[in-house]
């Protein structure tokens, strides 16, 4: 009778996948995607230390060595809204001087907006206690918003060389403003019947004025 040798239980491997590593010690940008996601969820009084580190398994220390506290959790984010706002304009390949690229830059900003709604909140809608804006969180807002003034500019050159850079700028805050209302409304929920087409008439048609205007028409 063959008698087999017993064998022996195998030594027990402690896991060593990415995601337990991410775990015990998360990047500053693994930290700021938990943040996102909790502030998504319940906005700002869900946005705790406390949360973050529970959502990652780590400790909160390891948070606060990311980020000081709340307040710089929400800075970053702002600040990461509009760092997608301009990777969504950079996308933007219509010419310098058209008034397609005008148009197309205004659909960007309507895809950002969807694209990260939260933070598109943050961005644009009610202040938060624990976050105001100060000159280098609105240079960094208007450092993403510069595509659009240098379209707006270009074009509207295009039509008349002699126009003062004041009168460019003011219709390019004109069309961000239309913009921007079009797609606040949309992410609200009031309307979403024929939002593109909206979006790509209201900018239109200011355009065509700007356009009447110059021509004196």
């Amino acid at each position: 009778m063959n008698v087999s040798t017993p064998r022996q239980p195998a030594t027990p491997v402690a896991p060593t996948t990415v995601r337990s590593r991410v775990r015990r010690s998360p990047t500053a940008e693994q930290v700021l995607a938990a943040a996102e996601q909790l502030f998504a969820q319940g906005g700002s009084s869900a946005l705790s230390v406390r949360r973050i580190a529970e959502s990652l398994g780590c400790s909160r220390q390891i948070v606060y060595s990311r980020f000081r506290d709340k307040s710089d959790l929400i800075r970053a984010l702002h600040a990461e809204g509009f760092r997608r706002l301009g990777a969504h304009f950079a996308s933007v390949s219509t010419p310098l001087g058209s008034s397609d690229r005008v148009l197309a830059l205004a659909g960007a900003y309507r895809s950002a907006a969807l694209d990260s709604p939260a933070l598109y909140g943050l961005m644009f809608g009610q202040p938060i206690a624990e976050f105001t804006p100060d000159s280098a969180a609105r240079g960094v807002a208007m450092a993403a918003f510069r595509p659009v003034i240098e379209a707006t500019e270009a074009w509207m050159l295009g039509l008349d060389p002699a126009l003062d850079r004041q009168v460019t700028a003011a219709a390019a805050i004109d069309l961000w403003s239309i913009s921007h209302g079009a797609v606040s409304i949309e992410i609200a929920g009031i309307s979403d019947a024929g939002t593109v087409q909206r979006l790509e008439r209201l900018i239109t048609a200011s355009m065509a004025a700007q356009e009447r205007s110059l021509s004196g028409a």
